[in-house]
């Protein structure tokens, strides 16, 4: 747990001051999202924050419920591969040797629900997923 709690407190402060000079003075928001789930039948919890001001970045991490929340693999927005305008993520899942395992294409994202394909790095196999938000909390970063 101690872990979990550790990523969830240093995940908004490194996205902070990652993001401060860009921001020029602006305020910048950010969404954090708990968003509960299934890939195909297995369920998961993804948290993410989600950067505005133009930018719409994404990251946090998400874990297999029977796994726990000690065991995460890390989320981050391929920047690289938007689609739609950044408003249907690219999230590639990594482990906890920055190795990608996996990348989460959504085919829908409206802030309440997500749905796409799922596809595991290593030999291609493709899987459902589909997210719902259950918990949000917003705030302004300086």
């Amino acid at each position: 747990m101690l872990r979990h709690s550790l990523k969830a407190f240093l995940l908004p402060i490194f996205a902070t001051l990652m993001l401060l000079p860009a921001c020029k003075g602006n305020s910048q928001g950010v969404t954090d999202l708990t968003l509960d789930g299934k890939i195909d039948n297995i369920p998961i919890i993804m948290e993410i924050s989600v950067w505005g001001h133009g930018t719409n970045i994404i990251g946090g991490f998400y874990y297999y419920k029977k796994n726990g929340p000690k065991n995460t693999l890390e989320l981050s927005e391929d920047q690289n591969q938007q689609q739609g305008g950044g408003e249907k993520p690219i999230l590639q899942e990594s482990d906890k040797d920055g190795k990608i395992t996996g990348t989460f294409y959504a085919q829908f994202w409206d802030g309440e629900v997500m749905h796409g394909t799922w596809i595991r790095s290593r030999d291609g196999k493709q899987l459902p997923f589909s997210l719902k938000v259950v918990k949000r909390h917003w705030h302004y970063i300086e």
